[in-house]
């Protein structure tokens, strides 16, 4: 039901999740309809902190700034965005270690001493600088 069916009893207090007249669900009552409805799409079973640790570790892969994926989550501290909900892929170790070769690479203005390989690195090289729990 919405605001303009239900008149002038609704709640207007802009929340997201709402019943017929505006007011919260109850959380019973939306975690039934919420696994019906992934049920009902196919979907394996979950729950919303799974959904919001993935929201939130797709927007960082997405190259999303931190700041705004920080401000979406409404964390009061960038640091529980990223030590919490992102994840670094190894598809992203990838891409930061080709761009930072890039950046070594030859131009047109240098003579050219190691061609690239086919990932775009120099020599197949890719330099992993992670440090490594002992």
């Amino acid at each position: 039901m919405d605001r303009i069916t239900f008149g002038a009893g609704y709640n207007l207090d802009n929340l997201v999740i709402v019943n017929d007249a505006g007011n919260l669900f109850d959380t019973r009552s939306f975690m039934r309809t919420f696994h019906a409805e992934i049920k009902n799409a196919g979907l394996p079973h979950t729950n919303l902190h799974a959904l919001r640790h993935s929201f939130a570790t797709r927007l960082m892969e997405l190259e999303i700034h931190p700041k705004i994926v920080q401000e979406m989550m409404g964390h009061s501290n960038i640091s529980v965005t990223l030590d919490t909900y992102s994840h670094v892929a190894p598809a992203q170790v990838m891409a930061a270690s080709k761009k930072l070769n890039a950046m070594f690479e030859t131009t047109e203005d240098t003579p050219e001493t190691t061609p690239p390989d086919a990932t775009g690195t120099t020599n197949g090289i890719v330099i992993d600088f992670r440090q490594r729990n002992a």
